[in-house]
């Protein structure tokens, strides 16, 4: 199920614009920002979100905000990629997404 996300996700970042779908703008960073957790308010309740699905939703806003030049996202997309101290498939899913 979870390579279903991974697929979904990928294919609304990629399609520019994601007009075969009639998603309006700003729609698709929305649809990706619940699965990534420093795009949460404080106040939101923690899901259990597969971090393979983390990572494709991760890679997904930043292929949206590729060449914008919006320091803050790219600020906010490198503060979710975890330290030494996550684990171990987290690390690599999102050093993966990362293109570390």
């Amino acid at each position: 199920m979870e390579h279903l996300f991974v697929r979904y996700y990928l294919t609304l970042s990629a399609v520019r614009p994601p007009t075969f779908l009639s998603l309006p703008p700003g729609q698709v960073e929305k649809i990706l920002s619940v699965h990534i957790p420093a795009l949460q308010p404080p106040s939101s309740a923690d899901m259990e979100v597969a971090p393979i699905v983390q990572a494709a939703a991760l890679l997904g806003v930043g292929l949206l905000f590729a060449g914008t030049a919006q320091r803050r996202m790219a600020e906010i997309l490198l503060s979710s990629l975890p330290g030494k101290a996550g684990d171990i498939r987290t690390r690599e899913a999102y050093s993966f997404s990362a293109g570390t």
